[in-house]
C-alpha cells in the first residue's frame, strides 16, 4: 500500500464509521439480526459485530486501492 493518501485515509475511516453504524444501529446484519446497539457493545457483542462491519468494507475498499 505504497500509494495510499490522506484522502484514501478519510474515505476509508469514512467507510468504518458507515459500516459500523449499518451493523449497530441499522440491524443490517443477518448474523446479528435487527439490532440497534446504543452504548458501547460488550465484548462479546464487539467481537460479534466486527466481523460484519469489516464485510462491508472490502467493497469500498479495494474501489479505493484501485
Amino acid at each position: 500500500m505504497e500509494n495510499v493518501t490522506t484522502g484514501a485515509s478519510s474515505d476509508l475511516n469514512t467507510a468504518t464509521e458507515l459500516a459500523q453504524y449499518m451493523v449497530s444501529s441499522c440491524g443490517m446484519s443477518d448474523k446479528i439480526g435487527p439490532v440497534h446497539i446504543k452504548e458501547r457493545p460488550g465484548s462479546e457483542m464487539a467481537s460479534r459485530i466486527d466481523p460484519e462491519h469489516e464485510k462491508a468494507l472490502h467493497g469500498p475498499a479495494n474501489a479505493l486501492l484501485e
